[in-house]
């Protein structure tokens, strides 16, 4: 009896000793973790405050946040639109830049957007009407398709063909396609988010199917006043009659 009785009041003096130790004075110790370190602040023990994580390192060059809508490209010069190179962990800057201008890209021999360009950092595609004396003409398929950073598009006014899923799931509200457009291929703006549509061509371009703009909240399609007739006519046919019915003049 006496043995189990002095078993008993070791067992005890040792959970009243432990309770007593000073978090991070002995062993064994048990941190409680406090907030999860960020850029600015470590995390620490909130009871004795030792380091549990260090302060994160920023993380730029992934996160450019536009500052400034962009003038866009007239004949392949650059606009003045910036952005700022932002902290992917934080709200900590490092710099800014100019917005980068699709007439970088490459071109190929026909004088067109080519390339899969789904993971472009870029929030304002300004497509140029030109670039070293070749005239932009033509956008690939899906150049652009599912690139969800893009916020605004300008398609130059040399361009005459859109290809296939060019803009696929790229999410604008607002298109402006310039009176050079003569063909739009399948898909090329379908889930785009699309409330506005704004064709500037005299004639209605060649849809390659009802696809071209399916899938979007479309609200307006304004042509130009003199050729309401034409458009309402050439695309009577699509979603039931639906499109044609979206159509309108210019204000």
């Amino acid at each position: 009896m006496k043995k189990i009785n002095c078993s008993i009041s070791i067992f005890i003096m040792l959970i009243f000793t432990l309770t007593f130790i000073a978090c991070g004075d002995s062993d064994p110790c048990i941190h409680i973790p406090g907030l999860p370190a960020t850029c600015t602040a470590a995390q620490t023990c909130t009871e004795c405050g030792v380091v549990l994580e260090s302060a994160l390192p920023h993380t730029f060059g992934a996160n450019w946040e536009p500052t400034a809508d962009a003038t866009w490209c007239v004949g392949g010069a650059h606009g003045n639109g910036t952005e700022t190179d932002t902290c992917s962990n934080c709200t900590a800057t490092n710099g800014t830049r100019l917005t980068p201008c699709l007439g970088t890209q490459a071109l190929n021999i026909s004088g067109g957007i080519v390339g899969d360009n789904a993971e472009l950092n870029v929030a304002h595609v300004c497509i140029p009407d030109s670039r070293g004396g070749v005239n932009v003409t033509s956008i690939s398929d899906h150049a652009f398709a599912l690139n969800h950073n893009i916020q605004s598009i300008r398609i130059g006014e040399k361009v005459i063909t859109i290809e296939d899923c060019a803009f696929y799931s790229v999410y604008i509200s607002i298109i402006t396609l310039p009176a050079s457009i003569t063909n739009i291929g399948k898909q090329a703006f379908e889930n785009c988010l699309l409330e506005t549509i704004i064709m500037l061509p005299v004639n209605p371009p060649i849809l390659g199917d009802g696809d071209v703009f399916v899938e979007n909240p479309l609200e307006d399609i304004f042509v130009p006043a003199g050729s309401v007739d034409a458009y309402k006519e050439a695309y009577k046919d699509i979603w039931g009659g639906y499109m044609a019915s979206l159509i309108k003049p210019i204000p």
